[in-house]
Protein backbone atom coordinates (compact mmCIF):
# COMPACT_ATOMS: atom_id res chain seq x y z
CA UNK A 1 0.00 0.00 0.00
CA UNK A 2 1.14 3.56 -0.64
CA UNK A 3 0.97 6.22 2.03
CA UNK A 4 -0.16 9.68 1.00
CA UNK A 5 0.35 12.86 2.95
CA UNK A 6 -2.32 15.07 1.39
CA UNK A 7 -2.79 18.78 1.99
CA UNK A 8 -5.78 19.34 4.30
CA UNK A 9 -7.85 22.17 2.84
CA UNK A 10 -9.16 25.07 4.89
CA UNK A 11 -12.69 23.98 4.04
CA UNK A 12 -11.91 20.46 5.23
CA UNK A 13 -10.32 21.75 8.42
CA UNK A 14 -13.38 23.90 9.11
CA UNK A 15 -15.61 20.85 8.62
CA UNK A 16 -13.50 18.86 11.11
CA UNK A 17 -13.81 21.58 13.78
CA UNK A 18 -17.52 21.90 13.06
CA UNK A 19 -18.07 18.20 13.51
CA UNK A 20 -15.76 18.09 16.52
CA UNK A 21 -17.91 20.62 18.35
CA UNK A 22 -20.99 18.44 17.84
CA UNK A 23 -19.17 15.34 18.99
CA UNK A 24 -19.23 13.79 15.51
CA UNK A 25 -16.37 12.97 13.15
CA UNK A 26 -16.11 14.29 9.58
CA UNK A 27 -16.88 11.45 7.15
CA UNK A 28 -14.91 10.78 3.96
CA UNK A 29 -17.32 9.30 1.39
CA UNK A 30 -15.83 9.78 -2.09
CA UNK A 31 -12.58 9.95 -4.03
CA UNK A 32 -12.10 12.33 -6.96
CA UNK A 33 -9.29 12.10 -9.51
CA UNK A 34 -7.88 14.58 -12.04
CA UNK A 35 -5.18 14.88 -14.70
CA UNK A 36 -3.18 18.04 -13.82
CA UNK A 37 0.06 17.92 -11.82
CA UNK A 38 0.94 20.80 -9.48
CA UNK A 39 1.74 21.70 -5.88
CA UNK A 40 -1.54 21.62 -3.93
CA UNK A 41 -2.76 24.58 -1.86
CA UNK A 42 -4.94 24.48 1.26
CA UNK A 43 -7.21 27.09 -0.33
CA UNK A 44 -8.45 24.66 -2.98
CA UNK A 45 -12.11 23.76 -3.06
CA UNK A 46 -11.88 21.44 -6.09
CA UNK A 47 -9.35 19.68 -8.27
CA UNK A 48 -7.95 21.66 -11.18
CA UNK A 49 -8.89 19.10 -13.84
CA UNK A 50 -11.30 16.68 -12.24
CA UNK A 51 -12.39 13.86 -14.56
CA UNK A 52 -14.16 11.34 -12.29
CA UNK A 53 -15.58 10.76 -8.82
CA UNK A 54 -15.90 7.34 -7.12
CA UNK A 55 -17.45 6.24 -3.81
CA UNK A 56 -15.25 4.80 -1.09
CA UNK A 57 -15.43 1.00 -1.42
CA UNK A 58 -13.73 0.05 1.80
CA UNK A 59 -11.64 1.52 4.55
CA UNK A 60 -10.32 1.09 8.03
CA UNK A 61 -8.66 3.01 10.79
CA UNK A 62 -5.05 1.88 11.09
CA UNK A 63 -4.25 4.32 13.91
CA UNK A 64 -5.61 7.50 15.40
CA UNK A 65 -3.95 9.51 12.60
CA UNK A 66 -3.73 6.92 9.76
CA UNK A 67 -6.67 5.83 7.63
CA UNK A 68 -6.70 3.18 4.92
CA UNK A 69 -9.02 4.16 2.05
CA UNK A 70 -9.95 1.99 -0.92
CA UNK A 71 -11.93 2.85 -4.05
CA UNK A 72 -12.31 1.31 -7.50
CA UNK A 73 -11.96 3.57 -10.56
CA UNK A 74 -13.92 2.14 -13.47
CA UNK A 75 -15.39 3.41 -16.73
CA UNK A 76 -14.39 3.46 -20.39
CA UNK A 77 -11.87 6.30 -20.31
CA UNK A 78 -8.09 6.06 -19.89
CA UNK A 79 -6.79 8.39 -17.18
CA UNK A 80 -3.33 9.47 -16.02
CA UNK A 81 -4.00 10.22 -12.36
CA UNK A 82 -1.94 13.28 -11.38
CA UNK A 83 -4.24 14.67 -8.67
CA UNK A 84 -6.53 12.97 -6.16
CA UNK A 85 -8.94 14.42 -3.64
CA UNK A 86 -11.14 13.14 -0.83
CA UNK A 87 -14.67 14.45 -0.36
CA UNK A 88 -16.71 14.60 2.84
CA UNK A 89 -20.34 13.60 3.03
CA UNK A 90 -21.46 17.18 2.35
CA UNK A 91 -19.28 17.44 -0.79
CA UNK A 92 -16.48 19.47 0.85
CA UNK A 93 -13.01 18.86 -0.60
CA UNK A 94 -11.34 17.60 2.57
CA UNK A 95 -7.82 16.87 1.29
CA UNK A 96 -5.91 16.93 -1.98
CA UNK A 97 -2.69 15.39 -3.28
CA UNK A 98 -0.78 16.24 -6.45
CA UNK A 99 2.79 16.66 -7.67
CA UNK A 100 4.26 18.86 -10.45
CA UNK A 101 6.04 15.91 -12.14
CA UNK A 102 5.13 12.62 -10.44
CA UNK A 103 2.21 10.55 -11.69
CA UNK A 104 0.16 8.77 -9.02
CA UNK A 105 -1.49 6.07 -11.16
CA UNK A 106 -2.83 5.16 -14.59
CA UNK A 107 -6.27 3.80 -15.36
CA UNK A 108 -6.41 1.92 -18.68
CA UNK A 109 -9.43 2.33 -20.95
CA UNK A 110 -12.27 -0.12 -20.25
CA UNK A 111 -10.41 -1.45 -17.18
CA UNK A 112 -10.58 -0.87 -13.46
CA UNK A 113 -7.98 0.76 -11.25
CA UNK A 114 -7.70 0.02 -7.56
CA UNK A 115 -7.11 3.19 -5.54
CA UNK A 116 -5.83 1.94 -2.21
CA UNK A 117 -3.92 4.43 -0.06
CA UNK A 118 -3.12 5.11 3.58
CA UNK A 119 -3.94 8.69 4.50
CA UNK A 120 -1.65 10.30 7.05
CA UNK A 121 -3.66 12.84 9.09
CA UNK A 122 -1.05 13.76 11.70
CA UNK A 123 -2.13 17.42 11.63
CA UNK A 124 -5.66 16.62 12.82
CA UNK A 125 -7.01 15.58 16.21
CA UNK A 126 -7.21 11.79 16.64
CA UNK A 127 -10.53 10.31 15.58
CA UNK A 128 -11.76 13.54 13.98
CA UNK A 129 -12.19 11.85 10.57
CA UNK A 130 -13.89 8.54 9.71
CA UNK A 131 -14.60 6.62 6.52
CA UNK A 132 -18.03 5.85 5.11
CA UNK A 133 -17.80 3.09 2.48
CA UNK A 134 -20.19 1.20 0.22
CA UNK A 135 -19.35 -1.98 2.11
CA UNK A 136 -18.16 -3.71 -1.04
CA UNK A 137 -15.85 -5.79 1.14
CA UNK A 138 -12.90 -5.95 -1.24
CA UNK A 139 -10.67 -8.91 -0.69
CA UNK A 140 -7.50 -7.41 0.78
CA UNK A 141 -5.36 -10.22 -0.59
CA UNK A 142 -6.73 -9.61 -4.04
CA UNK A 143 -6.24 -5.90 -3.47
CA UNK A 144 -2.57 -6.50 -2.72
CA UNK A 145 -2.22 -8.47 -5.96
CA UNK A 146 -4.10 -5.86 -7.91
CA UNK A 147 -1.96 -3.17 -6.34
CA UNK A 148 1.22 -5.02 -7.30
CA UNK A 149 -0.03 -5.49 -10.84
CA UNK A 150 -1.09 -1.87 -10.96
CA UNK A 151 2.32 -0.81 -9.65
CA UNK A 152 4.07 -2.87 -12.32
CA UNK A 153 1.72 -1.56 -14.99
CA UNK A 154 2.25 2.00 -13.83
CA UNK A 155 6.03 1.52 -13.85
CA UNK A 156 5.89 0.25 -17.41
CA UNK A 157 3.61 3.06 -18.43
CA UNK A 158 5.88 5.60 -16.77
CA UNK A 159 8.82 4.23 -18.72
CA UNK A 160 6.74 4.50 -21.87
CA UNK A 161 5.77 8.03 -20.92
CA UNK A 162 9.39 8.99 -20.32
CA UNK A 163 10.35 7.43 -23.65
CA UNK A 164 7.55 9.35 -25.33
CA UNK A 165 8.79 12.51 -23.62
CA UNK A 166 12.27 11.82 -25.01
CA UNK A 167 10.78 11.20 -28.47
CA UNK A 168 8.75 14.40 -28.26
CA UNK A 169 11.83 16.29 -27.06
CA UNK A 170 13.92 15.00 -29.97
CA UNK A 171 11.07 15.73 -32.37
CA UNK A 172 10.89 19.30 -31.07
CA UNK A 173 14.66 19.64 -31.33
CA UNK A 174 14.56 18.23 -34.85
CA UNK A 175 11.84 20.71 -35.75
CA UNK A 176 13.86 23.58 -34.29
CA UNK A 177 16.99 22.39 -36.06
CA UNK A 178 15.03 22.12 -39.32
CA UNK A 179 13.80 25.69 -38.86
CA UNK A 180 17.36 26.84 -38.11
CA UNK A 181 18.70 25.03 -41.20
CA UNK A 182 15.96 26.55 -43.36
CA UNK A 183 16.79 29.99 -41.94
CA UNK A 184 20.52 29.47 -42.56
CA UNK A 185 19.86 28.27 -46.12
CA UNK A 186 17.70 31.32 -46.77
CA UNK A 187 20.36 33.63 -45.33
CA UNK A 188 23.04 31.84 -47.36
CA UNK A 189 20.98 32.21 -50.55
CA UNK A 190 20.44 35.90 -49.87
CA UNK A 191 24.15 36.30 -49.10
CA UNK A 192 25.14 34.50 -52.31
CA UNK A 193 22.70 36.62 -54.34
CA UNK A 194 24.00 39.79 -52.70
CA UNK A 195 27.58 38.64 -53.28
CA UNK A 196 26.83 37.97 -56.95
CA UNK A 197 25.22 41.41 -57.35
CA UNK A 198 28.09 43.07 -55.48
CA UNK A 199 30.63 41.13 -57.54
CA UNK A 200 28.98 42.19 -60.81
CA UNK A 201 28.80 45.77 -59.59
CA UNK A 202 32.46 45.67 -58.57
CA UNK A 203 33.50 44.16 -61.92
CA UNK A 204 31.45 46.79 -63.76
CA UNK A 205 32.92 49.52 -61.57
CA UNK A 206 36.47 48.24 -62.10
CA UNK A 207 35.87 48.05 -65.85
CA UNK A 208 34.52 51.59 -65.81
CA UNK A 209 37.47 52.83 -63.80
CA UNK A 210 39.86 51.01 -66.12
CA UNK A 211 38.19 52.51 -69.20
CA UNK A 212 38.34 55.96 -67.61
CA UNK A 213 41.97 55.44 -66.64
CA UNK A 214 42.87 54.25 -70.13
CA UNK A 215 41.07 57.21 -71.68
CA UNK A 216 42.93 59.56 -69.36
CA UNK A 217 46.20 57.86 -70.25
CA UNK A 218 45.45 58.20 -73.97
CA UNK A 219 44.59 61.87 -73.50
CA UNK A 220 47.81 62.26 -71.57
CA UNK A 221 49.77 60.55 -74.30
CA UNK A 222 48.15 62.75 -76.95
CA UNK A 223 48.86 65.83 -74.90
CA UNK A 224 52.46 64.70 -74.43
CA UNK A 225 52.76 64.10 -78.19
CA UNK A 226 51.35 67.58 -78.82
CA UNK A 227 53.81 69.06 -76.31
CA UNK A 228 56.71 67.19 -77.92
CA UNK A 229 55.54 68.33 -81.38
CA UNK A 230 55.25 71.95 -80.22
CA UNK A 231 58.67 71.77 -78.61
CA UNK A 232 60.15 70.45 -81.84
CA UNK A 233 58.32 73.14 -83.87
CA UNK A 234 59.45 75.79 -81.38
CA UNK A 235 63.02 74.56 -81.68
CA UNK A 236 62.82 74.67 -85.49
CA UNK A 237 61.26 78.13 -85.34
CA UNK A 238 64.07 79.22 -83.07
CA UNK A 239 66.61 77.91 -85.52
CA UNK A 240 64.82 79.65 -88.40
CA UNK A 241 64.67 82.91 -86.47
CA UNK A 242 68.35 82.62 -85.64
CA UNK A 243 69.19 81.95 -89.29
CA UNK A 244 67.00 84.83 -90.45
CA UNK A 245 68.63 87.15 -87.90
CA UNK A 246 72.07 86.15 -89.16
CA UNK A 247 71.00 86.72 -92.77
CA UNK A 248 69.43 90.04 -91.78
CA UNK A 249 72.64 91.20 -90.15
CA UNK A 250 74.65 90.07 -93.17
CA UNK A 251 72.21 91.90 -95.48
CA UNK A 252 72.40 95.00 -93.37
CA UNK A 253 76.23 94.86 -93.47
CA UNK A 254 76.17 94.40 -97.24
CA UNK A 255 73.60 97.14 -97.61
CA UNK A 256 75.76 99.49 -95.59
CA UNK A 257 78.79 98.64 -97.70
CA UNK A 258 76.81 98.99 -100.93
CA UNK A 259 75.40 102.36 -99.77
CA UNK A 260 78.89 103.72 -99.11
CA UNK A 261 80.09 102.44 -102.53
CA UNK A 262 77.11 104.04 -104.24
CA UNK A 263 77.78 107.34 -102.52
CA UNK A 264 81.43 107.16 -103.58
CA UNK A 265 80.41 106.29 -107.14
CA UNK A 266 77.85 109.12 -107.24
CA UNK A 267 80.45 111.54 -105.95
CA UNK A 268 82.94 110.31 -108.56
CA UNK A 269 80.35 110.56 -111.30
CA UNK A 270 79.38 114.06 -110.23
CA UNK A 271 83.01 115.11 -110.22
CA UNK A 272 83.47 113.62 -113.68
CA UNK A 273 80.33 115.32 -114.98
CA UNK A 274 81.41 118.64 -113.57
CA UNK A 275 84.86 118.17 -115.10
CA UNK A 276 83.38 117.36 -118.47
CA UNK A 277 81.04 120.35 -118.27
CA UNK A 278 84.03 122.61 -117.55
CA UNK A 279 85.91 121.19 -120.44
CA UNK A 280 82.88 121.55 -122.68
CA UNK A 281 82.46 125.13 -121.63
CA UNK A 282 86.13 125.87 -122.28
CA UNK A 283 85.90 124.27 -125.60
CA UNK A 284 82.74 126.08 -126.47
CA UNK A 285 83.12 129.44 -125.00
CA UNK A 286 86.86 129.49 -124.43
CA UNK A 287 86.48 130.29 -120.87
Amino acid sequence: MSELQPVITKAGLSAVWRKDKTGLAAQITHVVIGTEGYTPANTQTALRKQVAVYPISDGETLSSTLLHVTAVADGPQAIWVREIGYLLSDGTLFAVWSHPTDVLAYKPAENKLLLAYDLSLTTLPPGSVTITSTGAGLNLTLSEELAAMATASIGEMLRGLKQQDVIDKHANLHQLEGAQIASLLDRMQRAETSHSIDHDAVVEGVAGLAATGIAEMLRGLKQQDAIDSLERAQKLDGQKISNLADRLRQAEVRQSSDYEGILTAIAANATAVIGMQLLFSKATFGV
